[in-house]
């Protein structure tokens, strides 16, 4: 198979194709997997604490996690952030 010219064909069920919205990602790598919390926030307990479900768990080679970092910033690199963080 030619891997310059492979296509990829995906199939999911219609709530994994909606998608979940995140406000948050936190990374963990403990060994050579990284794994990627995606949080969405829903609120506030108190002053000081948010509270925040999560929304998707992925997990992926480290070697993946930085061609999808590299992908990210080919992906982005015109973009200008907003003084709370959100790209346009």
């Amino acid at each position: 198979m030619d891997k310059d010219h492979m296509s990829m064909q995906i199939t999911g069920d219609p709530d994994i194709r909606r998608g979940v919205f995140a406000d948050l990602v936190s990374a963990q790598t403990p060994n050579q997997v990284t794994r990627l919390d995606f949080i969405q926030i829903e609120g506030e307990s108190d002053d000081t604490t948010l509270q925040g479900v999560l929304a998707s768990r992925v997990y992926m080679t480290n070697e993946s996690l930085i061609a999808l970092r590299d992908m990210l910033v080919r992906h982005t690199k015109d973009w200008k952030a907003e003084s709370h963080g959100e790209a346009n």
